[in-house]
């Protein structure tokens, strides 16, 4: 039983997601789609923003089946959607600290939950799923730079990623942690460490964010210790201070 007369057709590939939808490739009409495969007369259309006559084969992607690949013949290859699981859009961040930021975005219709990547600039990526147009981001580094990406999940089917926000997190003017003071911070050629009283300092260490020890000079005049970081490249450090009764590390931004 003939169900089309297209000319010269050349391959079909039917939806492993769908059943009743077949795509039709052509020597010189271009790519053609029916939805209602099942039917006793199916109906076929032209896909139009596919633009060139000569498709040759079309494969669902295994991982992401929203994604059809086309092979032609003479048009490379090309990739396309095929489902309605839009991008998630109007990305927004706010509630910014140092250390957290709230990303939302628009619900996307039909999505059962999202994937947001979160990338630090000169550092590592990180993924989380979560079931709402929303996430809390925890754990940020003071001063650090995060672009975030969302896709939306519609059951089986994946979207594509969103444009990126971006959060600039603030840097902390002074840090205060166990009666210990560190600034300015951002530091320049100087750093200086108040140590609070009835304790004395036995020894300071700075380390880069990839473990490697600085060498540094340092002058104590009574609770203030004064580092000399003019040697240092600009960048993140450690700093762990040990005095007789605690060991105190914080985190240090020189510029």
């Amino acid at each position: 039983t003939k169900i089309n007369s297209l000319d010269r057709v050349e391959s079909v590939t039917i939806n492993p997601t769908d059943a009743d939808q077949m795509y039709v490739t052509t020597e010189a009409d271009g790519l053609w789609i029916t939805n209602n495969l099942s039917s006793v007369s199916p109906s076929f259309s032209q896909i139009t923003t596919y633009p060139f006559q000569h498709p040759v084969r079309v494969f669902f992607n295994p991982f992401n089946t929203n994604e059809i690949w086309i092979t032609s013949f003479g048009n490379g290859m090309r990739m396309g959607l095929d489902n309605n699981c839009s991008v998630p859009d109007n990305l927004i961040a706010s509630g910014i600290t140092s250390t957290a930021a709230t990303v939302t975005w628009d619900a996307v219709p039909g999505a059962t939950s999202y994937k947001v990547t979160k990338k630090v600039v000169g550092g590592g990526s990180f993924n989380y799923s979560v079931l709402t147009n929303s996430i809390s981001l925890t754990g940020l580094t003071p001063g650090s730079t995060n672009k975030v990406t969302v896709k939306a999940k519609c059951g089986a089917l994946i979207s594509e990623k969103s444009e990126r926000v971006t959060i600039h997190t603030p840097l902390r003017t002074g840090i205060t942690n166990d009666e210990i003071t560190l600034y300015p911070n951002p530091a320049g050629d100087i750093v200086y460490i108040l140590i609070p009283e009835g304790q004395e300092i036995q020894y300071v260490e700075i380390f880069s964010v990839n473990g490697v020890k600085m060498k540094i000079d340092q002058i104590q005049n009574g609770r203030i210790l004064q580092v000399d970081t003019s040697q240092l490249p600009d960048g993140f450090y450690i700093i762990n201070v040990f005095t007789d009764k605690m060991i105190n590390l914080q985190l240090v931004i020189r510029h």
